[in-house]
């Protein structure tokens, strides 16, 4: 049962990935030839305050209703009242702190759409509290339904307002109005009539488990940022332009990476177990999972940064060329390492997932200073790879110990990546690739990069006794059921 949900839940990720990422595609394709590097800065100073009250609103009690045994639907209005109240709060505090923000990157052209991009705080606390119980069931085809529009709309608005010639502000109204629709479509299609219900004893309780989560994510908001505070006080705002779009890059394949291991292992986790199951199967096929869909797009990334980065964005960002593929790789250690999060959390001692993101924050917060004054762009990218790299076999020790998981399996799919990447990269080291610029050109031999990559990590997991072989065939033969049964 579990793996027919996990393969379902995998599926629809699967396809709002696609989706996502053609609209980002055609969004990033567009406006970074529409726009300055200057307003990608300014945009990035607005993304960086956000994230504070993002993770100032979100208490965890998504995962700790997720993680709950039995029924949830008496606590759903409590955990809304909450989050409305806290978003709020976050909206209203950072308000009052826009002014130093903007003072402290020396951009005052910013103060105007920091204030307006606050907003989407508020417009997503109100989101319907029914889209838990679809988390809880892994039900991600209506989730894709809330999510797709958004994300169409958000490129459809930016792009429209960019050729009016609207700078700052069609990033802006893009960002703030994807909100306002995924908004409205949660309540569409998941109905539900929220009501204003304070329980102090029900938030307590609920906050007990997500209080680690609270914290782990305000951590969050540290390690995914801190490098770029430090590019825009150290190199100034035109960089920061030039490292987001790079990073902007980077985050795509880590965004499809989240929903795997948030919205589809972290419920399979909890329901086995709450049954008394054995999760050491389902933690071998989320960094299974990782391998298959995160590598290649490293290997890509890696081979064809400068074409990649030319062809999406323009020839003027080619400063963004040379940290894209460091940030790739850096998101394939996040996410490897991010699969123990689902497993430490089911079993319910989310402070040991505080506890990995301290390691990593402390590791990148005592060299992105002396990387970033003295390399640039590339030290930055250096010290968040270092906090991952550090925080990796600290992830693996933890879930054994704290989840009771055998991660031998685990450790030879990642043995086996690692030596089918290398030889991949080998055969690349034969082939003249500066010489492709066509669009087509390095699609090709992107996708036959891709292949020999994924045949060595097949051939090499089977000679290991790695358990990828198997989740390859299951989640081949499982995704075309699911198809059929779709069409």
């Amino acid at each position: 049962m579990d793996e027919r949900l996990e393969t379902r839940g995998f599926f629809w990720s699967i396809l709002g990935f696609c989706f996502q990422l053609g609209s980002q595609a055609v969004s990033l394709l567009v406006l970074s030839r529409l726009l300055e590097s200057e307003v990608f800065g300014i945009y990035a100073i607005c993304t960086i305050t956000l994230g504070v009250g993002q993770m100032m609103f979100f208490l965890g009690f998504g995962p700790a209703l997720i993680q709950q045994k039995g029924e949830v639907h008496s606590l759903l209005n409590v955990a809304w009242t909450g989050r409305v109240i806290i978003g709020f709060l976050a909206f209203v505090v950072l308000q009052l702190l826009v002014g130093s923000i903007v003072e402290s990157f020396d951009e005052p052209s910013a103060q105007l759409p920091l204030r307006a991009m606050l907003c989407s705080l508020v417009i997503v606390s109100v989101n319907s509290p029914a889209l838990i119980l679809l988390h809880r069931k892994v039900d991600l085809r209506k989730q894709f339904l809330v999510d797709a529009p958004g994300f169409l709309f958000r490129a459809v608005v930016a792009i429209c307002l960019a050729l009016l010639d609207w700078g700052i502000w069609a990033l802006v109204l893009g960002y703030v109005s994807s909100f306002i629709v995924q908004t409205a479509l949660s309540y569409i299609v998941c109905p539900w009539r929220p009501a204003f219900v304070v329980r102090l004893n029900e938030l307590k309780k609920l906050y007990s488990f997500s209080s680690w989560l609270h914290a782990k994510n305000l951590t969050v908001w540290l390690a995914r940022n801190l490098d770029s505070i430090m590019v825009g006080r150290i190199l100034g705002t035109e960089m920061l332009g030039f490292y987001n779009r790079a990073y902007n890059l980077a985050m795509v394949p880590d965004q499809q990476s989240k929903v795997v291991i948030n919205r589809v292992s972290f419920p399979i986790f909890c329901k086995i177990h709450n049954s008394n199951g054995d999760l050491t199967p389902v933690f071998a096929r989320t960094v299974d999972l990782v391998l298959i869909g995160l590598v290649p797009s490293f290997v890509v990334c890696f081979l064809f940064d400068k074409q990649i980065v030319e062809i999406i964005l323009g020839e003027g960002w080619s400063i963004s060329a040379g940290i894209l593929s460091l940030l790739v790789g850096t998101v394939v250690v996040r996410s490897v390492t991010e699969c123990s999060s689902p497993a430490i959390r089911a079993v319910g001692v989310p402070r040991y997932e505080f506890l990995l993101l301290l390691i990593k924050v402390s590791v990148t917060a005592a060299t992105v200073y002396y990387f970033t004054r003295n390399m640039g762009l590339i030290g930055a990218g250096y010290s968040v790879l270092l906090g991952e790299v550090t925080a990796l076999p600290i992830a693996f020790f933890l879930v054994s110990r704290v989840a009771k998981i055998e991660c031998r399996l685990a450790l030879l799919s990642l043995l086996s990546g690692l030596v089918a990447l290398l030889a991949t990269f080998g055969c690349g080291s034969f082939l003249d690739l500066s010489e492709l610029d066509g669009a087509v050109e390095v699609v090709l031999v992107s996708l036959g990069a891709v292949s020999i990559y994924l045949a060595l990590l097949v051939t090499v997991a089977s000679i290991f006794g790695a358990s990828t072989p198997g989740t390859v065939s299951t989640y081949w033969r499982s995704v075309k059921d699911q198809i059929r049964s779709n069409a």
